[in-house]
């Protein structure tokens, strides 16, 4: 499945190549309505591996499983959450129902029953120098009382990876190793208008405080970059976290 882009463009992607890659809604064709991002929900759209995807509206979420055939994906076994919205639900029947995607480089075009749908991605490359991928970040402080307070010698560290992967272990400060009593994993990605999102797929382990620190450096909305170090925040709580890059990396 790759786009004809044209000799100018970058080449389009395979679904495994676009795996991990947050795409947003710009533009939702039907045939008589022709509805751009103004008039649309934050919708984002990630497909997880050769098998499943996810999205969010900034409200609700969206899960579902897929196989591929013919270049056609079938989706099957999806749903969504619950929770009521200032805004009436985006419908996800585009992803409930056979359709066919077609990725380019930035670009991701769905065809199905009820129109044409245009999702954009975004690429960050480095932050202030400092490769944002294949970099172990360690949290070097917090707003957050819970993660500063935390007892013992640990550091939450934060991976976030090429492939649109991340993971976020307990570092043991004292042999300099990972402690991997906890773990969460998943995907993540930068937003065009620059907000920063986790895609949590899996946790493991841990103890009650290690689980309310991890929920917490996960549930963020936004970035920057100050004094060479990634900069996550939390709008709902007020909290900043700060990490910085591992050097011996």
């Amino acid at each position: 499945m790759r786009a004809d882009s044209g000799d100018r463009e970058q080449p389009g992607r395979t679904l495994d190549e676009a795996a991990g890659i947050i795409w947003t809604l710009e533009r939702w064709d039907t045939g008589e309505t022709d509805l751009r991002r103004d008039d649309l929900p934050d919708f984002n759209l990630v497909f997880n591996d050769s098998t499943h995807f996810q999205g969010d509206d900034g409200c609700n979420k969206y899960y579902g499983e897929f196989t591929v055939e013919n270049d056609s994906v079938n989706p099957s076994a999806v749903y969504s959450t619950q929770i009521a919205c200032d805004f009436a639900t985006f419908p996800y029947d585009h992803l409930t129902q056979p359709f066919l995607p077609e990725f380019g480089h930035d670009e991701l075009t769905i065809k199905s029953g009820d129109g044409i749908y245009h999702y954009r991605s975004s690429h960050p490359e480095e932050v202030a120098g400092t490769p944002m991928v294949a970099t172990r970040w360690r949290l070097s402080g917090s707003t957050d009382r819970e993660i500063d307070n935390f007892e013992g010698n640990m550091t939450p560290e934060l991976s976030l990876n090429a492939d649109r992967t991340f993971a976020i272990n307990w570092y043991w400060d004292a042999d300099d190793s990972v402690f991997d009593s906890y773990r969460i994993k998943g995907y993540w990605g930068i937003a065009e208008d620059g907000e920063f999102r986790f895609y949590e797929t899996g946790s493991r382990g841990g103890s009650a405080g290690q689980s309310q620190v991890m929920s917490r450096l996960t549930n963020v909305t936004y970035y920057r970059v100050v004094d060479r170090q990634l900069v996550l925040f939390d709008e709902e709580s007020g909290d900043e976290h700060r990490f910085r890059p591992d050097q011996k990396d």
